[in-house]
């Protein structure tokens, strides 16, 4: 008797126990949208990659956190709060596959009490291949023009080689690296310096270092110079023999550097014939000689000897006149020829 009594009790004025459950579910609804906040926050989207594959394409770079709460918690959380990420881990094929996103709390947030975290999307498609590694040779990249008269040497990377890591199909296809660019516009000295290495495939990484040392050698470059009409000195032989040429020239190529030799002039005398030691008339062939050049090295003279052509003075014969006849008063006397008479025979004289 006691539970029909209850129920008729609940049920009598029902419709207005109807109405105020409905109030009360309203009332609680309204007060629990005022007291909750939600939160969008989008998040990088990290890869955890410890197997033997890594992931070379993804959909999805970023993932969104939408967070909902009590308002005095929600507004305190940053994105430094989640980590959003994939693990591809246990994946050891290359192909395509479909891998669940994860959402990482703070110790911050993970204490929040009734906190509500859902992360969109949800799984992103990723594309994962073998990797692989090797040491490749680093080439300096060298560009421009040194200061006048110098021209680039040796040019030493260190280390000479580097480490890279990608997928194994692109690493295979790699046979060297190059440096960023190094301007030797003007430079007159050696030197070294820092620099990065090019890297036009995002794939590719480097797991030890992707900066090296440069040193480059400038040295004095080196230039040939012809000169032309050069005189040649001419030691002469001994008396009375002498040179007949009266003037010998000859054309003369010298090497050395372009700063020693761009404003030298070949001086007198470098260039001799020695005929010295001739001791009689004739035409002898004579090579040329020279004395050291100080500003750089004789390639070549043309000709290199010369016709030469002895001739010996002639001796000039002097009639002395005789000395002026004097007096006794030291007067010069005209001397006259002496006549002897002498007589004919016509009794006349002669």
């Amino acid at each position: 008797m006691m539970l029909p009594q209850k129920l008729s009790h609940l049920l009598d004025d029902w419709p207005a126990k109807v109405v105020s459950l409905v109030a009360a579910i309203l009332i609680y609804v309204f007060y629990q949208i005022n007291i909750l906040e939600t939160k969008n926050i989008a998040i990088p989207l990290s890869v955890y990659e410890n197997g033997s594959v890594r992931v070379v394409s993804i959909t999805e770079k970023n993932a969104h956190v939408k967070v909902k709460g009590r308002k005095e918690d929600v507004v305190t959380l940053e994105s430094s709060d989640f980590e959003t990420y994939i693990d591809i881990s246990a994946l050891v094929e290359e192909g395509e596959y479909k891998v669940p996103v994860k959402v990482q709390l703070s110790e911050n947030a993970t204490i929040m009490e009734s906190l509500e975290v859902v992360v969109e999307p949800s799984e992103v498609n990723v594309t994962v291949a073998e990797y692989a590694s090797a040491y490749v040779p680093v080439e300096a990249s060298v560009a421009g023009t040194p200061a006048h008269g110098y021209e680039l040497g040796d040019v030493m990377v260190d280390p000479p080689s580097v480490k890279i890591f990608g997928p194994k199909d692109i690493v295979q296809t790699v046979d060297k690296l190059i440096t960023e660019p190094i301007s030797l516009n003007e430079r007159s000295e050696s030197f070294v310096l820092e620099t990065g290495i090019v890297n036009d495939n995002q794939m590719i990484e480097f797991p030890e270092t992707s900066r090296v040392s440069v040193s480059a050698g400038l040295l004095q470059s080196t230039t040939k110079k012809v000169y032309t009409d050069i005189p040649v000195a001419v030691m002469q032989p001994s008396e009375p023999y002498y040179v007949e040429n009266a003037e010998l020239y000859v054309k003369v190529t010298l090497q050395g550097s372009v700063l020693n030799l761009d404003d030298y002039s070949i001086p007198r005398n470098t260039f001799y014939v020695d005929c010295s030691s001739l001791t009689e008339e004739g035409k002898y062939t004579i090579p040329v000689r020279n004395n050291r050049v100080r500003n750089g090295e004789v390639v070549s003279v043309y000709p290199s000897e010369l016709t030469i052509y002895i001739k010996k003075a002639v001796e000039e014969h002097h009639v002395e006149e005789p000395a002026p006849v004097t007096n006794e008063h030291n007067e010069e006397v005209t001397t006259q020829e002496e006549f002897v008479t002498v007589p004919t025979e016509q009794g006349g004289t002669e």
